[in-house]
């Protein structure tokens, strides 16, 4: 377990900030194993041969739209073809679905966009020095 201490702000009646230190326990794993993330690939792979749904969570879409069978899968997708409905049930995190061997303290953040191929994202994760198949990552 780690213990992590963050300066947290508290408004006063001058607008000003006096700053308390809040204690934070982390007790779960922090990130997946890279491999974890190549099996969601395949995952995402095999279901990109159909049709997706349609993007009704978009509400800025007038009529929405959906992914075209033979079309990559992007983050987005991921999240709502996949993430979502394998823990709809539990109303949990992704990562409570997996083994706890692929959990752990990440090494390494990664951010991305969820507009681009998931495909994309892996690739690059793949071409990335010191990233391999047990690598955890947030």
């Amino acid at each position: 377990m780690r213990m992590s201490t963050f300066p947290v702000p508290e408004a006063t009646s001058r607008k000003c900030a006096t700053f308390h230190r809040v204690k934070i326990e982390i007790t779960a794993p922090q990130g997946v194993r890279f491999k974890a993330l190549l099996s969601l690939r395949d995952v995402a792979r095999a279901i990109s041969t159909k049709a997706g749904p349609s993007r009704t969570w978009r509400t800025w879409e007038s009529s929405p739209t959906s992914r075209s069978a033979g079309e990559s899968l992007t983050t987005e997708d991921v999240c709502f073809e996949i993430i979502k409905p394998a823990t709809a049930d539990s109303h949990g995190a992704y990562a409570h679905t997996l083994s706890s061997s692929d959990l752990g303290d990440a090494a390494a953040f990664i951010s991305h966009a969820w507009a681009y191929s998931f495909d994309a994202l892996i690739d690059a994760l793949m071409a990335t020095e010191g990233i391999d198949a047990e690598t955890i990552l947030w």
